[in-house]
């Protein structure tokens, strides 16, 4: 099965229409973007599986690509995931009742009510800052609320 995979990445590098850009019959030109798509996912799954190095399959590829489509080993690299930012607890979506009752209780905009309903906390100076400049609105800063998110991933 190895061999089978890069050798078919073989001949497909071999058989590869480099130029395809340059058609100006679409068909040509689909069927070439397809044809690199599907190199550089084929290169990619030989990485991921560690069937062969970044550094082989990019030696691989520049054996039979042109000068312009040569590529840098880095380029096959698998990307690390990226750390996101979420929410601890769900965030609760105030009904406009709740809005109302809040504004008229503690006489602010209905946007700060429910801001303070929907994220649980109190604006911060720099959310109120960024509301004075809004039209009232007030705007979630992540930085201003550490306790509310965590990293995930």
């Amino acid at each position: 099965m190895i061999n089978d995979l890069l050798t078919e990445f073989t001949n497909d590098l071999k058989a590869h229409d480099w130029f395809y850009d340059y058609s100006d019959d679409h068909s040509v030109w689909a069927r070439g973007r397809n044809e690199r798509k599907q190199l550089q996912n084929v290169a990619n799954t030989l990485v991921k599986t560690k069937q062969a190095s970044t550094d082989e399959v990019a030696e691989l590829w520049n054996t039979y690509a042109p000068d312009r489509f040569q590529s840098q080993p880095k380029s096959f690299e698998q990307p690390k995931p990226k750390k996101v930012r979420v929410f601890k607890n769900k965030i609760h979506r105030p009904t406009m009742r709740e809005i109302v009752e809040l504004k008229k209780e503690l006489n602010i905009s209905a946007s700060e009510a429910n801001f303070r309903l929907k994220y649980g906390v109190e604006p911060s100076d720099y959310e109120k800052s960024v509301a004075k400049t809004s039209d009232g609105r007030f705007f979630f800063h992540w930085n201003s609320h550490p306790e509310l998110w965590e990293w995930k991933g």
